[in-house]
């Protein structure tokens, strides 16, 4: 098996760029190039989950665009696919106060946990100081089933399954559990969210 590294760019509705890097254990079935596997990847990905990822983001806000490439094994070019997909109608996104932090825990030796960052959050997510049980928290948990389901590859080209990769070990560990926390803010670090 060799490990797959998918990005998931994304923005909200005034511009504020954000990424989700995701790993995926790979069992390479076939004598395809790790171009072509890293394209049927970002393809299966986005019919699988981003219908998964969008009710999470407010309105205004799209996802970009999808790369994904081979990190182990020689590693391979990155194969690329343009988003088009809008986060929820008529619900607007608050990305500068706070975003959503899905934190998955493995058994890394390490103990270090995964995060998942989900920008764009929507503005009726976060009520009175907790998560929305109604709506919110729900399809967080479609996304993280959705993420902990393996993708199947089209044509019989193997299977791909969600991990976190540990870059010192260079090894991917499949989440045992996840919880969701507030993050202060989705957005790069070293640049000023433009809210």
């Amino acid at each position: 098996m060799n490990i797959y590294q998918l990005v998931m760019n994304y923005m909200d509705d005034i511009g504020n760029q954000m990424a989700n890097v995701f790993h995926y254990a790979l069992d390479e079935v076939g004598s395809h190039r790790p171009f072509d596997f890293a394209n049927l990847l970002v393809n299966q990905f986005q019919v699988v989950n981003e219908a998964a990822f969008t009710p999470l983001m407010g309105g205004g806000s799209k996802i970009t665009s999808y790369s994904a490439k081979k990190v182990t094994g020689g590693g391979g070019p990155s194969a690329i696919l343009i988003g088009t997909a809008v986060g929820a109608a008529g619900d607007p996104c608050d990305t500068s106060a706070f975003a959503a932090n899905l934190q998955w825990q493995t058994d890394d030796p390490s103990n270090r946990p995964g995060h998942t960052l989900i920008g764009c959050v929507l503005d009726t997510a976060w009520v009175s100081g907790h998560w929305d049980t109604i709506t919110y928290q729900p399809n967080v948990l479609l996304f993280a089933s959705a993420m902990d389901t393996p993708l199947t590859l089209p044509g019989g080209a193997g299977n791909a399954e969600f991990v976190i990769y540990n870059r010192k070990l260079r090894l991917g560990y499949v989440p045992g559990s996840h919880q969701l926390l507030p993050k202060p803010t989705a957005t790069n670090k070293r640049t000023l969210p433009k809210r």
